[in-house]
Formats: C-alpha cells, sequence, structure tokens
C-alpha cells in the first residue's frame, strides 16, 4: 500500500504530464514538461525516454535516449552520446525479451547481469523501473526512472499507475505521428486544387481508387486462384498449366525433354501428432524455402523454367523444363536427400526429416498433365515402401509392382478392420510368433519378443518387410501395435498357467503408437486384463522415435518407467540419434542391431565396435541383448564381451506360441554350453 501523501503527489504528477502529453502541441516541449511533472512526483534522479530504430548498416534493432529529466536540469536530445544506439542483439538482449512483450524491467543494481550493472554503474544506479512504450501496438521504446540514491523497490501500484503514462506516451507520439501524415496529405490536396477544381481532383480520384480497387481484388484473387496460401508456391492447378505447356512442347520438338519430381514428406503425421499442426505448418513452409534454395544452387537448370508447387498436404513437386538430359532429374533428387541431412530448427525443436521422391519422365509419352503426376505419385509412393529417404525413377515395371503395393495396403486396411468385428477369431488374418531371448551364461531361456505375421488369405504369409512400413505410413500401425500388446501380454500369462514363471515379454512400441495421448491408458489396461506383473513387460522403441519430440518422448517413458515396465532401444546404430542420446533417457536394456553382429568374426572385425556398446550400456548401467546371432563364433565373441542376452536363428527362429510351449517343457541345458 502506498503512503497517502505520496499516492496523492504521484497522481498529481501522472495527472499533469498527461495533460503535457495531450494539450501541448510542440511534442519535444511537451515531452520534457512531462519527464519532469514525473520525475518530481517520483522523486526520482532521472527519468529517460529512449526510442526504437533500425540499423541502415545491419538492419538490427537500436535503442537510442530522446529525452531527459534530473533535478538539476533537462537537456536537449541526444545529449548523452553513451547512451545512443544500444543494441538489443547485445547490450539490451533481456530487455527487449521483457518490453517486447509489454513486461516491466524493475531491479537493484546489484541483482542486474553483469553488463547492465556496468551500463548503470557508469551512471551511479542504485535501482530503476522501466517500462515499453507501444505505438499503434508495436514496440516503439522505453521509459526508464533511476534513482541513484537508495536500492529501491517499486510497487506493482506505482508500476500500474506509470504504465498509463507510459501508454500516454505512445498516444502522444501516435497523435503527433497522425498529425504529421495528415499534414503531409493536406499539403498534397491543396497542391492538386492548385492545378484543378476540387469537384474534377476529387471525383478522378474516387473513381481511380475504385479502379485500383477493383483491379487490386482481381490480382489478388488470380494469384489466390493459383498459389498455396500457407507456403505462397504454386498450387496443384498453376502446376498444371505449366505442365500441359511443357507437354505441347514435347509434341512440337521431339528433341524438347521434361522431368516432374513429386515430393512426399516422410512421417510428415508424427511430426503433426507429437509437435502440433502449427509446427507441422512451420515445417512445410521451412521446407519450401529450403528447396527453393537448392534451385538456386542448380547452374545448369533454368530457374526461371523451374517451378515448385505445394500441390497439398505434405506433397511437393518440381517441374524441370528443357533439359538437356533425364539425368539431371536424379541429380536433383540426390542433392535434395543430400540437403535433407541437415535438421530444420523451428522453436528450439530440432526436426530430422526425409523425404520420398517420384521421378516421372517426359520420354513416357504423356498426353495429360494429371497423368505424369499420377506416375510420379505411383513411384514415390514405391520409393516411400521401400524404405523412404530415395528417389524412384517411374517406368511400366515400376507401375505394376506399385499397384500390387496399393493393392497390398487396401488388403491389409480390411484385416485391421477385421480386429474389431465380433467374429475377430473366426475372421482374423494376424498371428503374433515369439522369438526366444537366450541368457548367454546360462544359456536359458529369459524370454521372447512378439512379432507381428500376416496370413494373408492369398498370398499366404506376407513378410513384416512388406506390410509394416505400410501400416505405419497410414497410421494402422496404432491398432496392429495395441492387438499385438494385448495378445503377448495374454500369452505370457496362458505360459504362467502352465507353471513357465518370470519369462519376459518384448513389444515393439511404433512411433504412432508413442504419439498418442491415451497410450498409458491402453497399457494399463491390458496390464491389469491380462493380470501379468508390469515387470515382465519389455516395451521396445527406435532412435528415429526419439529425435523428432525428445523432450515428450522422455516424458512418457519415465511414466512407463513409475510402472516398472522395462524400457528397450531397439536396433541401436541404426538410427539418427547419437551416443549422447542414451543417457536422456530412462532406458534399461540396449538392443545391438544385427548388422554390427552379423560383420562380428572371430578374426575381430566389427567386434570392437560391438564392445564399445556393450561398454557404453554398462557404463549406463544397462543390459545388452544382440539381435542377429547366427554362429556359435559370433555368440562366443559375444559371451566373451559381456554381452548378457542373444537373439536369432542360431537359437531359434519366430515361432507360434505352441511351439514356445514345447520349446520351454522341453528345455535342457543347451550343448553349445557343454
Amino acid at each position: 500500500m502506498l503512503d497517502p501523501e505520496y499516492h496523492i503527489r504521484l497522481l498529481q504528477g501522472v495527472t499533469q504530464a498527461t495533460h503535457c502529453l495531450l494539450t501541448l502541441s510542440d511534442r519535444h516541449e511537451a515531452m520534457h514538461l512531462a519527464l519532469a511533472h514525473l520525475g518530481k512526483a517520483l522523486a526520482v534522479d532521472r527519468v529517460y525516454i529512449f526510442q526504437n530504430h533500425t540499423d541502415p548498416v545491419t538492419q538490427s534493432l537500436l535503442a537510442s535516449q530522446w529525452w531527459e529529466w534530473t533535478p538539476e536540469r533537462s537537456s536537449l536530445p541526444f545529449n548523452n552520446l553513451e547512451l545512443q544506439n544500444l543494441s538489443y542483439a547485445t547490450i539490451l538482449r533481456r530487455w527487449y525479451d521483457y518490453l517486447s512483450q509489454g513486461k516491466p524491467i524493475t531491479g537493484y543494481q546489484d541483482e542486474l547481469p553483469e553488463w547492465e550493472k556496468q551500463l548503470l554503474g557508469d551512471r551511479q544506479v542504485c535501482s530503476l523501473l522501466v517500462l515499453p512504450i507501444f505505438v499503434d501496438q508495436h514496440f516503439w521504446g522505453f521509459v526508464e526512472f533511476d534513482d541513484c540514491q537508495s536500492d529501491r523497490q517499486w510497487t506493482a501500484e506505482e508500476i500500474e499507475i506509470l504504465n498509463t503514462v507510459a501508454d500516454s506516451f505512445g498516444g502522444a507520439i501516435a497523435h503527433h505521428r497522425a498529425e504529421t501524415e495528415l499534414n503531409t496529405i493536406q499539403t498534397k490536396l491543396e497542391a492538386a486544387i492548385e492545378e484543378r477544381t476540387f469537384k474534377l481532383k476529387a471525383a478522378v480520384k474516387q473513381l481511380q481508387a475504385e479502379i485500383d480497387e477493383k483491379e487490386t481484388i482481381a490480382t489478388q484473387l488470380r494469384y489466390n486462384a493459383y498459389h498455396d496460401p500457407l507456403t505462397g508456391l504454386p498450387n496443384r492447378s498453376l502446376f498444371i498449366d505449366h505442365l500441359q505447356k511443357a507437354i505441347e512442347k514435347v509434341k512440337e520438338s521431339k528433341e524438347y525433354k521434361f522431368a516432374i519430381l513429386f515430393l512426399d514428406l516422410d512421417r510428415f503425421k508424427v511430426v503433426n501428432d507429437t509437435l502440433g499442426h502449427t509446427l507441422g505448418d512451420r515445417l512445410l513452409i521451412e521446407l519450401s524455402k529450403r528447396l527453393d534454395r537448392i534451385l538456386q544452387k542448380q547452374s545448369h537448370l533454368s530457374i526461371e523454367a523451374t517451378p515448385i508447387a505445394h500441390l497439398g498436404s505434405d506433397e511437393f513437386a518440381i517441374l524441370l523444363t528443357d533439359i538437356s538430359a533425364f539425368s539431371q532429374a536424379n541429380q536433383l533428387a540426390e542433392s535434395i536427400h543430400q540437403d535433407m541431412t541437415r535438421p530444420f530448427v523451428i522453436e528450439s525443436h530440432q526436426i530430422l526429416s526425409t523425404v520420398s521422391i517420384g521421378i516421372a519422365l517426359s520420354s513416357t509419352g504423356y498426353q495429360r498433365p494429371e497423368q505424369v503426376l499420377r506416375d510420379a505419385d505411383i513411384v514415390m509412393y514405391h520409393a516411400k515402401s521401400k524404405g523412404r529417404a530415395r528417389y524412384e525413377v517411374f517406368d511400366l515395371e515400376t507401375h505394376t509392382r506399385v499397384m500390387n503395393q496399393l493393392k497390398l495396403e487396401n488388403d491389409l486396411r480390411r484385416a485391421v478392420q477385421l480386429l474389431e468385428s465380433p467374429d475377430t477369431l473366426k475372421d482374423n488374418q494376424f498371428i503374433v510368433y515369439y522369438q526366444p531371448i537366450t541368457c548367454l551364461q546360462t544359456g536359458e531361456i529369459a524370454g521372447f519378443e512378439a512379432l507381428l505375421r500376416w496370413q494373408h488369405p492369398e498370398l499366404g504369409m506376407v513378410s513384416p518387410v512388406q506390410f509394416i512400413p505400410i501400416a505405419e505410413e497410414t497410421g494402422l500401425i496404432a491398432l496392429l501395435g495395441q492387438w499385438v500388446l494385448e495378445e503377448a501380454c495374454n500369452q505370457l500369462r496362458r505360459w504362467e498357467s502352465y507353471g513357465h514363471h518370470r519369462l519376459t515379454m518384448a513389444v515393439n512400441l511404433s512411433g504412432c503408437q508413442l504419439s498418442r495421448p491415451d497410450l498409458l491408458e491402453k497399457i494399463d489396461q491390458i496390464i491389469h486384463q491380462s493380470q501379468i506383473h508390469a515387470h515382465y513387460l519389455k516395451l521396445e522403441i527406435t532412435e528415429s522415435m526419439i529425435i523428432n519430440n525428445a523432450e515428450y518422448v522422455k516424458q512418457v517413458l519415465s511414466q512407463l518407467k513409475e510402472r516398472s515396465i522395462k524400457l528397450c532401444m531397439d536396433d541401436f546404430g541404426t538410427g539418427y540419434s547419437s551416443l549422447s542420446y542414451l543417457h536422456r533417457f530412462p532406458l534399461d536394456i540396449l538392443k545391438i542391431d544385427k548388422s554390427f553382429v552379423s560383420n562380428m568374426g572371430e578374426s575381430g572385425e566389427h567386434s570392437d565396435i560391438v564392445r564399445t556398446i556393450i561398454n557404453l550400456a554398462h557404463h549406463l548401467k544397462m543390459q545388452v541383448i544382440a539381435e542377429g546371432v547366427e554362429t556359435l563364433g559370433q555368440l562366443k565373441i559375444l559371451s566373451e564381451l559381456g554381452c548378457e542376452w542373444g537373439q536369432g536363428y542360431f537359437f531359434s527362429r519366430p515361432i507360434d506360441s505352441q511351439k514356445v510351449l514345447d520349446l520351454l517343457e522341453n528345455q535342457n541345458r543347451p550343448w553349445f554350453l557343454k
């Protein structure tokens, strides 16, 4: 609560200052008198007003003192050279962060950062209050109150009262600016009146304004009709127009060549689901800019004749016209893939993303633009199905192959829908196989990994390599993953009922599942319904799942860890992340990818890499499972290196639940340990 006498004096000072700002036509005089009233009312030692302006060379934002009041004098503008051209980027970084958001800055000298202490110490400031000045909702500058006698603590009430004065300063500046602009307009109008009569000038001006407005609207409508509102790039309609012209030129000249690149952002749905659609849109904008920069570097291409289009969602297209060789399309695709190895940095998020590219060439003999886009889209889909982050060129063989792939996707959708039908047991096409995880020291089976298999009614057993990427791309993996988790937990409970206790069950968790807000709720339900102990459940994630939204993933994994669920990093060494990522996540187990294990030999090749991974895991208090163990030599090396568990064809292929039961009931000491 302010002292009543001081409160009255402060309000009188604010009133007098506001009166000066509103009534005096001379802006400098109004500012000086307003500062004097405030300074006296507040009993401070200095009051400044700083105005923002842009450095004409570097275009960085600066602040300079324009007015100052002290009890001894009230000087003209620019009286302190050391208070001119202060940079927000270096000296006033913290001030800009606060003031531009409408927040005040207050404090004692001893509480301030070192560079601020030095700046204020030169002026013998003990405490200060800085308030932003906004003009037409833009951060214009600030007013500063200095106390050089004591460590004054500014109250919220004082700040609230003085904020009204800061608003008055902004209003006075806006009023002066408006008056200046009005005077300029009036001068021009008077000059026009001298040349013609007022009525004729007004009529002509009005008519011209209407014509300009209609032309502007028409121009904008034409632009909007042919450009994407998010990226500003040509849209599908304009791209088809360009493509039609290219087709016509091919008909006129056999030497004329063109190609299109159809690009689709890989795993864009995961970015939207984890980081939100706003950041997803920002990613599309940044991608469009990056594609433009890549094209600018292609000196052999005619940039004016090489439009980039945003076709919708996460799809882009590039048209290469009048090229000398079709190989230029391949070169551009390789340049794009190379550049995409750099992460996008958006609001402190590092997003590593890739694109799948389909290329269609004019040599196919197209008659309509839609045919070109169709084939490029088809072959792009083929590139995506082969592992993403690659490109494919369209040919008739590819067309047949991709059409088969599309049919497989439709069949997969129907098969997944059957999982939700009442007759799931009767119509279900999916099977869970189990591959043993064996202790390398005792030879005993410690647990199993649940692996999904698809028994297609016409094609027979479809390889996971064929349908899992489709399931991930379409989002079907979420329902499949939940079903596998339910089946695996129920199966583990059945084995326990047969007397096989303390077995673990490892289940793969997809990126789509990890991003779902109901993941923890679903897992809790499955554990409760199956009546297994949570510490026997292992959930496996891959490195690529944590790279785009590490903090969110860390939060989810920590909540899983609290439930005693074991967490495993699968296929280590094949993803985007580095070793430094491991210590940030609550992981229990590291699975060495089979590509490292398969390249080990008794002579020692690649063994050093595996040794390093095992030592790193142990240093981080993690256990290790080696995948893809296929030979006795590999097993011996892994055992000598201290690897706890092994998994691979050397022990057993993935088998159905009945064969697992036979395996468990006939388990003896393995021959390789005798």
